[in-house]
C-alpha cells in the first residue's frame, strides 16, 4: 500500500504545476486575443468617398488626373464612388473639387 501513495505524490510533482499552469493559461490568453482579433476585424469598414466626377470635368480637370486621384484613394483603403451610381449620400461623403488641383 505504500508504493500507491508514493507513485501518486510522484504524479502530482510541485515543479511540474507551474510549466502546465503556465501552458494553459498561455493558450487561453492566446485563444482570447486570437478571437478578439478576428471579431474586430469583421466589424471594420473601408471609408467611402463619393466623387461627383462631372463637377470635376465642369470645373476644368482632366478626366486622367480624376481617374489617378480615385486609384490614388483607393490604394489608401478608400471605397471611391461616382456620384452618378450613388442614389442618396450625406454630403459629408461627397469630394468636392478644388481649383488647380484633382
Amino acid at each position: 500500500m505504500g508504493e500507491g501513495k508514493q507513485d501518486r505524490s510522484e504524479w502530482i510533482n510541485p515543479r511540474l504545476a507551474i510549466p502546465v499552469l503556465t501552458a494553459v493559461l498561455g493558450g487561453l490568453i492566446g485563444s482570447l486575443v486570437a478571437d478578439r482579433m478576428a471579431v474586430n476585424q469583421d466589424h471594420q469598414a473601408n471609408p467611402i468617398l463619393v466623387l461627383s466626377v462631372a463637377d470635376w470635368l465642369r470645373g476644368g480637370q482632366d478626366g486622367s488626373e480624376i481617374r489617378t486621384l480615385a486609384e490614388s484613394l483607393a490604394e489608401h483603403g478608400f471605397l471611391v464612388l461616382d456620384d452618378q451610381a450613388v442614389l442618396a449620400a450625406p454630403e459629408g461623403l461627397y469630394l468636392q473639387p478644388t481649383e488647380g488641383q484633382p
